[in-house]
C-alpha cells in the first residue's frame, strides 16, 4: 500500500471517527459545546457530527437536530466513503472529491456559527451574550442574582474531522 492510500484512509477513518465518538461520549467529542453554570449546578449542550443535541441534565430547553450540522455530518461520511473506494481503486479524483467532502462537514458548522446562520447564535445572544458575540468560542458572566458563567466553542470532534479531511484530501490526491 502506499503512502498516500494509507493516509487517505487514515484521514476517512479519523472524520468516521469524529461522528461515531460525538454520539458515544459527547462531553469529550462533541463538536460544538455551550455550558452555563451558576451556583455551583453546571448545564451543557452538545452538537454531535451529525447534527443531534444532546442536553445534559437531560429534558433541557435545547434539543433536536441543527440542519447545517446534519447536511455537514452526512457529507462528511459520504465523503469518508468516497476517499476510501478512491484510496483502493487508485482513483486520484475520488480521493480529491472524498477529501473535500469530509473538509465540509466541519466548514459547514464554522460557516453556521460566522454567519449567524442556524438557532446557537440566537441562544447565546438569549443567555445575555452581545449581538456581535463570537460563536466560535468565548465566555461572558451574565451579572445578576444569582451570577452566570456561559461558555461554548467548537470542541475535540471538529478538529478531529479536520484534520481527517485534511487527511484525506492530502493522501487522495497523492494516491
Amino acid at each position: 500500500m502506499g503512502a498516500g492510500k494509507g493516509i487517505a484512509i487514515v484521514g476517512a477513518v479519523i472524520g468516521l471517527m469524529s461522528v461515531l465518538l460525538s454520539f458515544i461520549a459527547p462531553q469529550i467529542f462533541s463538536w460544538y459545546r455551550i455550558e452555563i453554570s451558576s451556583m455551583g449546578i453546571t448545564g451543557k449542550i452538545y452538537i454531535t457530527g451529525i447534527g443531534t443535541v444532546v442536553s445534559v441534565p437531560a429534558g433541557a430547553p435545547i434539543g433536536g437536530f441543527a440542519i447545517f450540522e446534519l447536511i455537514g455530518g452526512i457529507l462528511l461520511i459520504i465523503g469518508a466513503i468516497v476517499c476510501i473506494i478512491g484510496a483502493v481503486k487508485e482513483l486520484k479524483a475520488a480521493g480529491i472529491v472524498g477529501g473535500i467532502l469530509i473538509l465540509l462537514g466541519p466548514l459547514l458548522l464554522i460557516m453556521d456559527l460566522l454567519l449567524g446562520l442556524g438557532e446557537f447564535t440566537e441562544v447565546l445572544a438569549f443567555l445575555g451574550g452581545p449581538a456581535d458575540v463570537n460563536a466560535l468560542w468565548g465566555s461572558i458572566t451574565i451579572v445578576g442574582p444569582p451570577d452566570f458563567l456561559v461558555s461554548w466553542g467548537i470542541w475535540i470532534g471538529s478538529f478531529l474531522a479536520l484534520a481527517g479531511g485534511v487527511l484525506g484530501l492530502i493522501g487522495g490526491a497523492s494516491v
